[in-house]
């Protein structure tokens, strides 16, 4: 008859084999635990199914907090207001835009339809109260009028603009054909008034003008 006897070591490594086996089971379940455990809590988390419309998360109150559509994306506080989006508008251009706690937007920054960066800053009220692109800056009043504008003209010369509660400019500071440097002053019927600077032939000079636009001084 054969003898089925394995040596010692033959038995130890069987053992050993068998330990590991062992052990290796015992660490398959517990990863196969903590992945239906993360699993378990992601979907306590997140709420809602990504389909071709959107996708929500809510919190734990089961309001939503995040959204991503179509359009782009959405964020909201704890009262449900639109706090902070990033969309494609309907310019087909992307735009960010941010609300105060009233969910009304403030502040925007978006590419034109001419493909320039823009800002613009908003009021409580929606009206716009600053505006700024690659060439220009906009300051309004509460009323929604021009105040300021500083900017660069044709051939990239900058000047500045003042104007009054109505949106009359009443100030003019820049630059004329060469570039020359001139000031002008403006009633409120918009008549020029004063001038400042210089001429298109280089000389320097000032004049002023009653309400009818007739020269009252002038030098030289």
């Amino acid at each position: 008859m054969a003898d089925l006897s394995v040596s010692p070591e033959i038995a130890a490594r069987i053992d050993k084999l068998e330990r590991e086996g062992r052990m290796l089971r015992r660490v398959s379940l517990v990863t196969t635990l903590a992945l239906v455990a993360v699993t378990a809590i992601g979907a306590a988390a997140v709420s809602g199914t990504t389909t071709s419309k959107s996708f929500a998360i809510v919190d734990s109150a089961g309001h939503a907090r995040v959204k991503l559509d179509a359009l782009g994306l959405h964020i909201f506080d704890s009262k449900g207001r639109e706090r902070l989006s990033a969309l494609v508008n309907t310019s087909n251009q992307p735009t960010f835009r941010l609300a105060d706690k009233n969910g009304l937007v403030r502040f925007r920054a978006y590419i034109t339809p001419d493909n320039d960066p823009s800002l613009k800053f908003e009021d409580s009220a929606g009206k716009d109260r600053f505006w700024l692109d690659l060439n220009s800056m906009d300051f309004y009043d509460a009323g929604g009028h021009d105040r300021l504008f500083v900017g660069m003209g044709t051939g990239d010369i900058p000047f500045m603009r003042v104007y009054d509660h109505t949106g009359t400019e009443r100030l003019v500071i820049g630059g004329a054909t060469g570039e020359s440097p001139v000031l002008k002053i403006f009633d409120t019927s918009h008549t020029e008034r004063g001038f400042f600077g210089m001429y298109s032939d280089g000389s320097s000079g000032a004049q002023f003008w009653d309400s009818a636009h007739t020269s009252t001084w002038s030098s030289p």
